[in-house]
């Protein structure tokens, strides 16, 4: 039962013509190359001119198996584009609070330096003022 379930998921697989298969990446069989080789052998992605759209098309025997192969590409791709845009939004974020807590730190001492500046310079200036309107 298993061997006819394989046989029939390698036939829908299998294209016509064998695609170039590549070396199977670290982790996988062989066969698990050739089945990963012989599935990409059936998709083609195009673009869409004057959009930012493409078409993707899967051949097979079987417009259910079709269908179902082109719909789940579809959704890992947005799956995946959207938690890559996630973890830049959140290594984004993460830069902008510590940038802010490191400019609220120089801020508050840069204040603390200035403070008694300011504090002398408004006495001069009271003091001045008042000297001003006594004369006047």
């Amino acid at each position: 039962m298993f061997r006819d379930l394989e046989a029939r998921v390698v036939g829908l697989i299998r294209p016509a013509a064998p695609a170039p298969q590549e070396p199977p990446k670290a982790g996988e069989s062989p066969d698990e190359s050739a089945l990963v080789s012989a599935f990409l052998g059936r998709v083609t992605v195009e673009p869409i001119r004057t959009s930012r759209l493409v078409d993707v098309t899967f051949v097979s025997s079987d417009p259910k198996f079709a269908s179902l192969a082109v719909n789940t590409l579809i959704d890992e791709y947005v799956e995946q584009n959207l938690a890559i845009k996630l973890e830049s939004s959140q290594n984004s974020s993460k830069w902008l609070a510590r940038s802010s807590t490191s400019s609220s730190r120089k801020c508050r001492k840069a204040s603390r330096r200035w403070r008694p500046i300011a504090t002398s310079r408004t006495r001069c200036r009271s003091t001045k003022n008042r000297t001003s309107s006594r004369s006047g």
